[in-house]
């Protein structure tokens, strides 16, 4: 079975950036890349982090010490942008405004990909069973 991927960005007080690039392994060093997640660009602008990410669904795991990863990420993150095209699936949480690589039209136009996605399947679904 095939690992289902994420990717996103993450809007962090500098602080806890820090802490889950420790936690993590990671470091500019080794340009943010771990065993399940590489922050694939980092723009820091005083005392907030925003990091680009892609990687396994619960690269999180770690973090979140027994919680839900992605509910831990959503607690502990100013902004979120939860991104997984495999299962059509789009999380945004948070200022919005604090976002540098996402842009609401393209959130928007994501949304509207996946919810006609979604209501697609359903007619088809609908279709088989009526």
């Amino acid at each position: 079975m095939t690992e289902v991927r994420c990717e996103g960005e993450l809007v962090l007080k500098e602080e806890l950036f820090k802490k889950i690039s420790k936690t993590l392994g990671l470091g500019q060093d080794n340009g943010y890349k771990g065993e399940k997640v590489v922050f694939k660009e980092v723009k820091s602008e005083g005392d907030l982090v925003n990091v680009k990410f892609e990687g396994s669904m619960d690269w999180a795991a770690p973090l979140a010490e027994g919680e839900n990863p992605l509910d831990w990420l959503t607690k502990n993150s100013l902004a979120l942008v939860w991104d997984v095209p495999e299962l059509k699936l789009l999380e945004v949480k948070g200022d919005t405004k604090l976002l540098k690589f996402y842009t609401e039209e393209e959130l928007e136009k994501k949304r509207k990909e996946y919810t006609g996605w979604w209501l697609d399947s359903m007619d088809n679904i609908s279709g088989l069973l009526g």
